[in-house]
């Protein structure tokens, strides 16, 4: 291809060499960073040190009014997104504007041919065009493999419901097995001001293919949750187990005065297609399961694995990319 070089292949995505990328991009990969381990106590009575900070860490409820964790069935929190260049109303489309889309169109070819890195950015920009506005599902699973934020998100939120579940079982000291659902947390789009903790440990994607994908987010977390008591030793700490489940949601539209980090394009440049019904905004969502082991109050997990991999075939590479070389 003219105008490609093997360091194209590389960019936006943090895993270096072939065989690693290669992994990283089917969904195979599986990095330790991900995990906020808990310090563990061997046999012979020494502790394997983990790399959680309790101290670093705060719920991330205390930032969020109105959020708390509860005892119950995964419930979407109220999550409110906005309407883009549509909240400036509609209107017919000009010559003008055909014209600028059939640009953007020739862009989006030349980045589905050219721009291997921006596989799930492509995707999602050609639903934008062609999706007529519905539904679309994305990979957080790639977003948590490729992107270095996307890292410490994951990290976060496990710490974050670990924390709830804990707390809800000391409250609650007869449950052996619950069900926990909790607050929305903003990804991305908090005042380092206001709201310091999250903007720190949920913060907005690192990689141009993930800011152009997501961007700013929303993500809120359940689980089923299990504490086994040894009942021969009544005071030793319990073992807990738990499925996680992160649920993510996004707007993908273009906001007045906003403009792409990478390029510095005004997002007035496509928010003009929605307005004038050529392109259309939606909501696409995303889950990430994790099980998730650890024993007694204090926070870090002792393992933390993935469901079965049969049910992670949205680790691929979007399949709905026109081209060969930007899908499985």
């Amino acid at each position: 291809m003219v105008g490609y070089t093997r360091e194209d292949r590389s960019k936006g995505n943090p895993n270096s060499g072939d065989l690693r990328r290669e992994d990283s991009r089917v969904g195979r990969s599986h990095n330790d960073e991900d995990i906020p381990f808990q310090d563990v106590k061997s046999w012979r009575g020494n502790v394997t040190p983990g790399n959680v900070n309790p101290s670093a860490f705060k719920p991330s409820t205390d930032e969020i009014r109105g959020g708390a964790y509860k005892i119950g069935p995964p419930t979407r929190p109220p999550i409110v997104h906005d309407n883009g260049f549509l909240a400036l109303g509609k209107r017919s489309p000009t010559t003008s504007d055909y014209i600028a889309l059939a640009k953007w169109r020739g862009i989006l070819e030349g980045a589905e041919l050219l721009r291997p890195d921006l596989t799930d950015a492509v995707a999602a920009y050609r639903h934008f065009l062609d999706g007529g506005g519905k539904p679309r599902t994305f990979s957080y699973e790639r977003y948590v493999m490729n992107d270095e934020n996307g890292k410490i998100t994951l990290r976060n939120a496990i710490l974050d419901i670990q924390y709830a579940a804990m707390k809800l079982a000391k409250a609650n000291p007869t449950l052996s097995k619950f069900d926990i659902t909790g607050p929305a947390i903003p990804c991305g789009s908090a005042n380092p001001a206001k709201t310091p903790y999250i903007a720190t440990h949920f913060p907005y994607p690192a990689t141009e293919n993930w800011q152009k994908t997501i961007g700013s987010h929303v993500i809120w977390l359940s689980g089923k949750v299990s504490v086994f008591k040894d009942p021969k030793t009544p005071v030793a700490p319990p073992l807990f187990k738990m499925i996680m489940t992160l649920h993510a949601e996004d707007r993908y539209n273009f906001n007045p005065g906003a403009k792409d980090i990478a390029t510095k394009v005004p997002d007035s440049d496509n928010g003009r297609f929605s307005m004038a019904g050529l392109a259309h905004q939606y909501d696409h969502f995303s889950t990430l399961e994790r099980h998730l082991e650890w024993s007694g109050y204090e926070l870090g997990v002792a393992t933390s694995a993935k469901p079965n991999t049969v049910r992670l075939l949205r680790t691929r590479q979007p399949d709905d990319n026109r081209y060969p070389n930007t899908r499985i």
